[in-house]
């Protein structure tokens, strides 16, 4: 018998303060949306379209890019892909209220809006965004 099976991915981020002293501080543990732009990016990806694959995170303030830093994807377990990246002291020194997922060709995977955080120039921000496939 064959079951049709029906996959949602949700995604989750987290952004880890690194203080120079090494401390690291949560500043964000949120779910997150996925843009429609999303299917796309997947159904180029899994037609071996690599050009499409998701490698970056983006940074903004009011819509205005603060930086950007490559992601390494690693798989915690078959269903999850976990995307790492780093900004480092002297990325940006800012407080950014949006972050994104993105392909560098296909665009915007997805987006966490509404953020205050502060990153001056004595912290790193480390990405940590594991997206899971689920079955309905």
């Amino acid at each position: 018998m064959i079951t049709e099976v029906v996959p949602t991915v949700r995604g989750w981020i987290k952004i880890i303060g690194i203080k120079p002293n090494g401390e690291r501080i949560v500043l964000v543990d949120k779910k997150n949306a996925l843009v429609i732009n999303a299917k796309k990016i997947i159904a180029q990806t899994l037609g071996q379209q690599s050009l499409f694959s998701i490698n970056t995170v983006e940074v903004y303030k009011t819509g205005g890019l603060l930086a950007s830093t490559s992601m390494i994807p690693t798989f915690p377990a078959d269903e999850k892909v976990k995307f790492n990246g780093r900004f480092n002291e002297t990325s940006f020194n800012d407080t950014l209220d949006e972050i994104r997922l993105t392909s560098t060709i296909g665009g915007q995977f997805s987006v966490v809006t509404g953020l205050s955080v502060l990153k001056n120039n004595t912290l790193q921000l480390e990405i940590e965004w594991l997206l899971t496939i689920n079955d309905i």
